[in-house]
């Protein structure tokens, strides 16, 4: 990695963790009917985060050698349970529950961190090609879902629109994970190399705000099969 991080963009990392944990509480409140099931979600979200920040903040996700890359090792189990409650009946009773309008609305933090990307990657701390400067195009869902908030929020939006919305933004989001991979270390497609999300905080990166994207997605996914049902 080359060049010096500023604080300030750690704090606005920061924020933007504060912003999907917000979501998630938000999205609680709306799905739990007990006092009990909330506090059980709250303490699942926290792990969520404290997790990957333990493994990073002791270092050991900064072992470059290891094969497969150890963070993978940490995030495709995540990625797994996501998909699995997705699509599990829990799933669908809360792609039920949760508007469009939340569910799209959250999905606003992607424009802050792709113009927070395209700043490390200018000094040095990421590839381009990780950003809107290369083949990540996560900035335009971002922006999108501000306005999808928007219209959800005054009326509804035909069911077309939804689906594309999902579509493109997730096949984004695939595109941008895809990359960040191959810009490890141990794959070296590009240059410099993906090391800063190992560490803290930065491992919030992969390890919360790509999960919650995804669960995002799906949840939307879910939610507009069931109303195809109907």
């Amino acid at each position: 990695m080359q060049g010096e991080l500023p604080t300030v963009w750690t704090y606005g990392f920061y924020v933007l963790i504060v912003w999907g944990l917000s979501a998630l509480l938000v999205g609680f409140r709306l799905l739990a009917e007990s006092d009990r099931l909330a506090l059980g979600l709250r303490i699942g979200a926290f792990v969520w985060l404290g997790v990957p920040a333990v493994l990073a903040a002791s270092g050991w996700l900064a072992d470059f050698d290891a094969r497969p890359p150890l963070l993978m090792r940490v995030l495709l189990p995540m990625v797994g349970v996501i998909i699995a409650f997705a699509f599990s009946p829990w799933g669908g009773w809360s792609a039920q529950r949760l508007p469009f309008s939340f569910l799209i609305g959250t999905q606003l933090f992607r424009l802050p961190l792709e113009l927070l990307l395209f700043a490390l990657a200018t000094r040095g701390f990421l590839p381009k090609e990780m950003t809107f400067a290369g083949y990540n195009y996560d900035i335009l869902t971002g922006a999108s879902a501000g306005l999808f908030w928007y219209f959800l929020r005054r009326g509804e939006l035909p069911a077309l629109a939804l689906w594309a919305w999902n579509v493109l933004g997730f096949l984004a989001l695939v595109t941008v994970v895809t990359i960040a991979v191959l810009a490890f270390p141990q794959f070296g497609w590009f240059t410099p190399p993906n090391e800063l999300v190992a560490h803290y905080p930065w491992v919030w990166l992969p390890g919360f705000l790509v999960p919650l994207a995804l669960l995002g997605h799906l949840l939307v996914l879910r939610k507009l099969l069931l109303r195809a049902e109907e």
